[in-house]
């Protein structure tokens, strides 16, 4: 929207300069003074204007001010004639400047050759007048904000790269402390268990017969913590469990 409202402005600011002008016009001759074809007629306006002349004729629109006119005429990219008239513009209205051009010392035209041709780039700059300019100057802008564009993708990737890193490196390390932390759990509860030997005892006064929900009865432990006495007690061969409905039966061996 900004870039929009840019180019409005320039071209509103290039018109109002032109809305009231002074009219340059006249005839560009070689020193024969014979009216030259096909010749590139530029003035140092802002922005600055050109025109080729296919009969030797040429006008331009200026606001006041001091100019340079300079008018070249090319054979095969070869500058054949040229000239530089400096005008001064005090005030509106119409202004008749002819221009005499001079033929550049050491060139060789084919006396077949009637017509000289100017540049490409001259032929534009001629044939759109500002608009020449005024999309030269849209271009530049488009490649600048393509540019932009690509910068800000890249950076928008690279951001969101380093915040998947991040997360993935989060995971990977609570996952890792969870572990740490049941195996530590395990290890504590390992070392905070009673004395085996005292559910050997319990069990002897129960007749050597009694079950899992009694000796938790008697040792205020988890539940987890009773069966993993039990189990250490059955993996050292000192008593046997058997299934029983939803409980255990121990009996010592």
């Amino acid at each position: 929207m900004r870039v929009r409202f840019i180019i409005l402005l320039l071209v509103t600011l290039v018109f109002l300069d032109f809305a009231h002008a002074a009219t340059i016009h006249g005839a560009v001759y070689n020193p024969d003074l014979d009216l030259i074809h096909n010749v590139e007629v530029e003035i140092n306006t802002t922005p600055k204007q050109s025109h080729i002349s296919k009969n030797g004729l040429y006008f331009f629109n200026v606001p006041v001010g001091s100019y340079r006119i300079t008018a070249e005429q090319y054979y095969q990219k070869e500058l054949v004639y040229s000239a530089e008239k400096v005008i001064e513009i005090s005030k509106d209205g119409e202004f008749k400047i002819d221009i005499i051009m001079e033929q550049m010392p050491g060139v060789v035209i084919p006396s077949d050759v009637e017509d000289l041709g100017p540049s490409l780039l001259s032929l534009l700059r001629a044939r759109y007048g500002y608009f020449f300019y005024i999309a030269v100057l849209l271009l530049i802008l488009l490649i600048l904000l393509v540019l932009f564009l690509i910068v800000v993708a890249l950076l928008d990737k690279k951001k969101k790269s380093t915040s998947a890193d991040i997360q993935e490196v989060d995971v990977t390390s609570n996952a890792e402390s969870a572990k740490n932390s049941e195996e530590l759990k395990e290890e504590i509860q390992l070392e905070q268990m009673p004395d085996l030997d005292g559910i050997i005892d319990f069990i002897k006064k129960e007749g050597g017969r009694t079950t899992q929900k009694e000796i938790r009865r008697k040792f205020p432990l988890s539940e987890a913590k009773i069966s993993l006495m039990i189990s250490e007690l059955e993996s050292k061969g000192k008593l046997e469990k058997i299934k029983k409905g939803r409980g255990n039966i121990l009996i010592l061996k």
